[in-house]
C-alpha cells in the first residue's frame, strides 16, 4: 500500500493505492489553524487509522507548501505560517522509520525521477 498525504492551508487529505494504484482509502479533514503539533498529530493519526481500518502498512509519501531548506533542515516559504522553520520532516520521522516528505515546490522532473530511481522510490504523487 502507498499512503499519500496533501497537507494544505484549509485541508489535509489523505489517498491510500494498492499496489496497480486502485484506490483503498481516502480521508480529508480540516487542517488545525497555527498549531504545529497538532498538525502532526492529525497526520500520524489519519495514517494509524487508514492502516487499522484496512490493517495494511505501507509507504508514506507527504506534499506541503514551502520547500526544506538543505542547509538548516527546516521548511520555509510555507503559506501555512506555523510550518515555518519548523524540522517537519524529521518530525514526521519520529513517527515513522521510514517516510519520504515531498515537497509540493518540486517539480517532477527527470532531476527528480533520478532521485527516485537514487532512492528506490517506486512512486511519486502529490494528492
Amino acid at each position: 500500500m502507498r499512503i499519500g498525504i496533501d497537507l494544505g492551508g484549509t485541508k489535509i487529505e489523505l489517498l491510500a493505492l494498492d499496489v496497480d494504484g486502485t484506490e483503498l482509502h481516502r480521508q480529508r479533514i480540516p487542517t488545525p489553524q497555527g498549531n504545529y503539533q497538532t498538525i502532526l498529530k492529525c497526520i500520524h493519526s489519519l495514517i494509524k487509522t487508514t492502516e487499522t481500518t484496512l490493517n495494511l502498512k505501507g509507504s508514506i509519501g507527504v506534499c506541503t507548501p514551502g520547500s526544506n531548506s538543505p542547509t538548516t533542515n527546516l521548511l520555509h516559504n510555507s503559506n501555512s505560517i506555523c510550518l515555518n522553520n519548523k524540522p517537519f520532516k524529521q518530525d514526521l520521522k519520529k513517527f515513522w522509520v521510514a517516510i519520504y516528505a515531498l515537497l509540493m515546490m518540486l517539480i517532477v522532473s527527470r532531476s527528480q525521477k533520478q532521485l527516485m530511481a537514487q532512492q528506490k522510490m517506486q512512486i511519486l504523487f502529490l494528492v
